[in-house]
């Protein structure tokens, strides 16, 4: 079942499966890069649910831009010095998680075949990172390929969460795992419609942009980590760094 989740095509399973990094350092570098995600729909989101312009061009839906209306009340009602006497912290923590966990089930199901690629808030947020603005030019692929990797097995651990639920979301109409007839098939529903190549979603286009990636790193190999910009300007990790600061540290 795992094989079929990590399977990018829609008839042949991976050769892996789709399971947590080996590493702890890499499970917290994808979790932060959702969470800059998230940080970034907070701050360019319009304010109010009916407006659509946004100043950095962000588009959000209708659907969206409810669900971030409602996160934003109920962050602002919890920092508030009021008491509610009829709402329990643990309620409204559970209302927020729920909230959240459906804004981000939208990002990932969003269909794309009728719109452009970045009207996907999670594809122009991911356009946003491929730009090193140190160097002031995009990215290469050995640099941006990794942030595709995160979207990517984020995508496919909240899809996870929906085919099988351990304990199931009541509010987003997500079953249990007790209560699905069939794991297989419904992993298998899933998978077809927001996971793979040709679905129309965001999680495809990071598919074709991470294979393109790849390939451009086969080729032409890893960059070096240090070289000459200019007579006066070495580049350390795409970072550029004049001479003069170095003579500082002499």
């Amino acid at each position: 079942m795992l094989k079929w989740l990590q399977s990018p095509r829609q008839e042949e399973p991976a050769s892996r499966p789709f399971r947590l990094p080996q590493s702890g350092y890499t499970l917290t570098k994808y979790g932060g890069l959702w969470h800059h995600f998230l940080c970034y729909v907070f701050r360019t989101a319009p304010d109010d649910e009916w407006e659509e312009w946004t100043e950095t061009g962000v588009w959000f839906t209708s659907d969206q831009r409810k669900s971030i209306c409602r996160m934003r009340e109920l962050l602002r009602f919890d920092s508030d010095d009021r008491i509610d006497d009829f709402t329990e912290p643990e309620e409204r923590d559970a209302e927020l998680t729920e909230e959240l966990m459906g804004f981000c089930l939208m990002v990932v199901k969003q269909d794309l075949q009728c719109e452009k690629v970045y009207r996907s808030p999670l594809m122009h947020f991911l356009a946003v990172m491929g730009i090193d603005a140190a160097a002031g030019t995009l990215r290469g692929a050995f640099a941006y390929t990794p942030t595709l990797a995160a979207a990517l097995w984020i995508n496919r651990l909240l899809m996870l969460e929906v085919a099988v639920s351990l304990k199931g979301w009541r509010g987003l109409k997500i079953p249990a795992k007790e209560d699905i007839s069939s794991i297989k098939d419904r992993v298998d529903r899933v998978r077809r419609k927001y996971l793979c190549l040709s679905s129309y979603t965001p999680t495809s286009s990071i598919l074709s942009q991470l294979a393109m990636g790849r390939k451009l790193n086969k080729a032409y190999g890893r960059p070096p980590n240090i070289y000459w910009a200019d007579k006066d300007t070495i580049v350390y990790r795409g970072m550029p760094i004049p001479l003069a600061k170095l003579q500082l540290l002499a």
